[in-house]
């Protein structure tokens, strides 16, 4: 099976199932094994203080970290119109308690709309919650920019959730006016069920669960390997080599995001098939042994694209034929290659089916 649906989840690392594997001797070779952790994701995340940086064993404990934070602070709270799980467990929690929301729009870049965002912030705004990278389009958020005007214009906290960001580009908490960042282990070749939480405002991290310690120690070697720029930049060329292909090989497809490749995560592609459906083009590639991500772009009521991709302007047409590939650190370039045999084809028999009349009728009957 070829794996581009990274950005869903990653599979662990051989050097992270080993480490998880070495036994610990004592007390103290514990306690030591869990700072040597934290003290890889602290470098992973430009963190100049280990102790900043808190272990998390679910989304639940960082949105209840980040709500006691809040506690009798103002009556208003920023976030954006398409937010992250971890984003919207917070948001949602802190309006049902009475806290005002205002959800910031994105360009047609899928930047978020600074304007706005400047406009909607004042002496009330408690925390402004973002993520710092889109899963669908691989769209980095400008985060030194966001944080100056939220700084500048509030007194509000800034929790990021970087889950889809670490491990992917260059992360520098540590020189940014952020107070809060979060990254999951399964999303760069770690263990599933432990994350960590960078805290600015945290003098030293509590001491972790016993039960966590085989999967902090999984998660630091995996920050470790994360950490390799050299390997990051491999992906970058891969996934160029991707785009380019698909694109000339391929009429009537569009890159969605910006031109900037730098402004989008190196593993990440979303590419649109005018004239198709996103889910047909899955199936079809799964059958040939390829697993790809429609990502949203398509939800099965009423057949809409995502709302991203509406807020960044792209025709219906287009939006609707979306397929998101996100290639990881054991991406190789023969898979690349079978990706670019295999999908031009089978966007010209689903155009043929889309030419009959019949397209949806046809799509429906085969998901």
């Amino acid at each position: 099976m070829i794996y581009l649906d990274n950005n869903a989840a990653t599979i662990v690392a051989p050097e992270v199932l080993a480490a998880m594997a070495a036994p610990l001797s004592d007390e103290a070779a514990r306690r030591n094994a869990v700072e040597g952790a934290r003290k890889s994701v602290a470098t992973l995340l430009g963190v100049f203080d280990a102790y900043k940086i808190e272990f998390a064993e679910s989304l639940e404990e960082v949105a209840d970290e980040i709500r006691s934070s809040l506690t009798g602070r103002a009556g208003h709270l920023i976030t954006t119109e398409f937010e992250t799980p971890a984003v919207r467990q917070v948001s949602e929690a802190l309006e049902a308690e009475g806290l005002q929301v205002t959800r910031i729009g994105f360009d047609g870049n899928g930047t978020l709309n600074l304007a706005q965002l400047d406009a909607a912030l004042s002496a009330r705004t408690t925390a402004v919650l973002l993520n710092h990278a889109d899963a669908e389009t691989g769209i980095v958020q400008p985060l030194n920019e966001i944080a100056k005007i939220v700084k500048t214009n509030s007194q509000a906290l800034v929790f990021v959730d970087g889950a889809d960001a670490a491990g992917k580009m260059a992360v520098d908490v540590g020189n940014s006016a952020i107070d809060f960042y979060y990254v999951s282990g399964d999303r760069f070749h770690g263990p599933t069920g432990i994350g960590a939480l960078f805290s600015l405002g945290r003098d030293r991290a509590k001491a972790a669960a016993e039960h966590l310690t085989q999967k902090i120690v999984g998660l630091g070697v995996a920050a470790e390997l994360a950490g390799d720029s050299s390997r990051q930049e491999t992906v970058r060329v891969l996934r160029d080599c991707l785009e380019s292909e698909i694109l000339e090989k391929i009429p009537n497809s569009r890159l969605n995001g910006p031109a900037d490749k730098a402004a989008r995560l190196v593993n990440t592609s979303n590419i649109s098939f005018e004239n198709t459906n996103g889910e047909a083009i899955v199936a079809r590639l799964l059958e040939a042994g390829i697993c790809a991500s429609t990502s949203s772009a398509c939800t099965s009521i009423g057949h809409r694209p995502s709302l991203m991709l509406q807020a960044m302007g792209v025709p219906y047409s287009l939006a609707m034929g979306s397929v998101r590939f996100s290639l990881s650190r054991y991406t190789t370039a023969e898979e690349i290659g079978e990706v670019v045999r295999v999908l031009p084809s089978v966007i010209v028999e689903l155009r043929k089916i889309s030419g009959s009349g019949g397209f949806l009728d046809a799509v429906t009957s085969e998901l």
